[in-house]
């Protein structure tokens, strides 16, 4: 919520630019505001006692009348305070500061379309009263009424140029117009002038973190954390951004802080479960899902993960409640998808298949109804992919390499056993498992403009970047395992800067794979083909035509890891894989499931388990409701 302006601090330099301009009446207010909260404040009294023939005795107000409202503000009591602050408007209608204070009285009380009209009289009564124009600034934020906010919060800032507050949340409007830079020089101009300002501190690190400048972010919330230890929002800001740093264990330390001070908060008790499950702490992970879900009844997203967690037998109570659940109330966004999608996966587990992909399918429908996605965008994306690393590039490169850094790229579709031997690799002792790095593919996709225009493109600062974030995974092992498997678009640009770098392509039944899409949802917005059938087959065909692509430009530099072949002869098919990676066989690579990788993906549950052939073949139970995909599939010509 923005900040509504009543610091002790704020009313002084208030008072003092009422005396500069002749206002002896609004400073005289000012002035006996302060002491009502600070008594012995010595600069208040002796500015009172010059004016004592304030505005007392010319509008009918008295002193104590004006302290006595802003104590009952101060104190929370929001309703008895507009009900004063009215009395004495109608006693002194002209007065602004009475209108300043009765605006903030009512935004108090999440009256904020009340607010703006009460806010609107003290500014139309004194034009350059900062503060009523801050104010107004910060209701217009509350309901969303950018463009307004965003220039009477502009006006304020101009006449007083020393409010933090009002700064604070003009760099708020600016982010939510998308102005980015302009927000963040607002925040800074708000922590030049108060540098212990948390709320400045914390919503710079929001938008550094939406910037992707995950460090920058984490210092900002350090540094709010200092001043105010016990600040919640800063504790549940700084856990999530060090999630996405790779730095689980720490995040989880400060989500289970913030929940000590906000236990009724739903949504860290649920990010908390899924971070728990992905480093594979099952037990606190559960707990941590069952109390978002009672915290928040209304929220059923908790159930996409305690599902997949979770192996149902027949007659579990948990199943007719979820039944029950979605049957009232899958009409329901939050219902029809989230329960969609864990209840199909529990009907699944106890063999309930058609009544399983009835739930799925509903989920899919709402899902997709999120996105305005077309395969063609993703066409055209692919196509200029082609043609900016088409006739030999990679051995016509003859830019920038490293000749050090070798990572593993893991790609394929999504859901095709990226995972499975993301996990396998990092049982190795000489490799880290970094997970689903999306630095390669957001680079490739913010400079392939560049690239398409500049055959000499310099991709210099592209590998010191890499480094970098290779060093944040890790920097005790020989190589990391990166396996977003969108990276199959961008093989021409990892092979040409990275030479040693180790490609492995997962291959999958493309049934088999494109239902274990469909049966998931993924919180990013990306992957927007997964929620319909016959988006699902012309994606997997656009896969399968890059990969084709590259192919003749890395004769023998990508290793084809069939997931079937994988799970039927594990140790044959590991030992292969290590001996591509130029690693030598470690048998505790079979026992992945022991050890304490972390796991973000939608394989959270099973990759915790020994390999097991449960999803090969798949499809067949499912085979008449995925007609539409097997035809679409069929049509590419890559069903087999």
């Amino acid at each position: 919520m923005p900040n509504k302006l009543i610091s002790i601090r704020d009313m002084l330099k208030s008072a003092e630019t009422a005396v500069k301009s002749g206002d002896a009446a609004r400073a005289t207010s000012l002035y006996a505001a302060v002491l009502a909260r600070a008594p012995g404040h010595s600069k208040a009294k002796r500015a009172l006692q010059r004016l004592r023939r304030g505005i007392a005795g010319a509008q009918g107000l008295t002193q104590a009348d004006v302290n006595q409202v802003i104590a009952t503000l101060n104190s929370g009591r929001f309703e008895e305070a507009v009900r004063l602050t009215r009395g004495l408007i109608a006693r002194a209608p002209k007065e602004p500061l009475l209108y300043n204070i009765l605006g903030m009285a009512l935004a108090s009380s999440g009256k904020n379309a009340e607010a703006i009209k009460v806010f609107r009289n003290a500014v139309k009564i004194n034009p350059s009263y900062a503060e009523a124009l801050a104010n107004l600034g910060a209701s217009f934020l509350e309901v969303d009424q950018v463009a307004d906010a965003l220039a009477n919060l502009q006006k304020a800032t101009r006449l007083k140029p020393d409010l933090a507050e009002a700064f604070h949340n003009l760099g708020t409007a600016y982010g939510r117009d998308g102005q980015q830079d302009q927000a963040l020089i607002s925040f800074d101009k708000a922590l030049k002038i108060r540098p212990d300002y948390v709320n400045a501190l914390n919503s710079k690190g929001v938008l550094l973190k939406d910037r992707g400048q995950l460090s920058e972010a984490i210092s900002c919330y350090q540094a709010g954390l200092a001043i105010s230890p016990n600040s919640a929002d800063i504790l549940i800001n700084l856990g999530y951004a060090l999630n996405q740093f790779n730095q689980e264990e720490q995040a989880a330390d400060y989500l289970q802080q913030a929940l000590t001070i906000t236990p009724e908060n739903g949504d860290v008790w649920m990010r908390l479960g899924v971070l728990r499950a992905s480093l594979g702490d099952t037990d606190n992970a559960l707990k941590a899902l069952d109390r978002a879900l009672v915290v928040t009844p209304d929220n059923a997203e908790p159930y996409l993960t305690k599902t997949a967690l979770t192996k149902y037998r027949s007659g579990e109570p948990e199943i007719t409640k979820m039944k029950a659940l979605f049957a009232a109330r899958k009409q329901e966004r939050s219902h029809g998808m989230y329960l969609g999608f864990g209840l199909g996966k529990a009907l699944e587990d106890i063999g309930e298949f058609t009544d399983a992909f009835t739930c799925w399918s509903w989920a899919n429908r709402i899902r997709r109804q999120d996105f305005s996605y077309s395969v063609d965008t993703d066409r055209r994306l692919f196509a200029r992919v082609k043609s900016a690393f088409g006739g030999r590039y990679i051995d016509a490169y003859r830019g920038y390499q490293d000749h050090e850094c070798s990572p593993i790229f893991v790609v394929g579709m999504l859901r095709s056993g990226t995972t499975l031997v993301e996990q396998i690799l990092a049982s190795h002792t000489q490799v880290q498992g970094a997970g689903e790095l999306d630095f390669v593919n957001s680079y490739g996709r913010r400079n392939l403009e560049k690239i398409e225009q500049n055959p000499d493109f310099d991709f210099a600062p592209f590998a010191t970047e890499y480094r970098e974030t290779r060093a944040r995974c890790s920097t005790d092992h020989q190589h990391i395992v990166d396996k977003l498997p969108g990276n199959f678009l961008w093989l021409g640009l990892i092979k040409s800067v990275f030479p040693k770098a180790k490609i492995i392509n997962m291959r999958r039944d493309p049934r088999d794979n494109c239902l274990s899409v469909y049966k998931n949802f993924f919180e990013a917005n990306a992957h927007e083909y997964g929620y319909d059938l016959k988006e699902l087959a012309e994606f997997y065909a656009l896969y399968r035509e890059i990969m084709a692509f590259w192919e003749p430009q890395l004769e023998g530099q990508i290793y084809h890891c069939d997931y079937e072949k994988l799970t039927a002869e594990p140790e044959g098919e590991s030992r292969k894989l290590l001996e591509f990676c130029d690693l030598n066989w470690q048998p505790e690579v079979l026992e992945f499931y022991n050890a304490k990788n972390i796991v973000k993906t939608a394989s959270i549950g099973q990759i915790r388990q020994k390999i097991n052939r449960k999803s090969v073949h798949a499809w067949q139970r499912f085979e008449t409701e995925l007609a539409p995909l097997i035809k679409a599939l069929e049509q590419t010509g890559y069903l087999a």
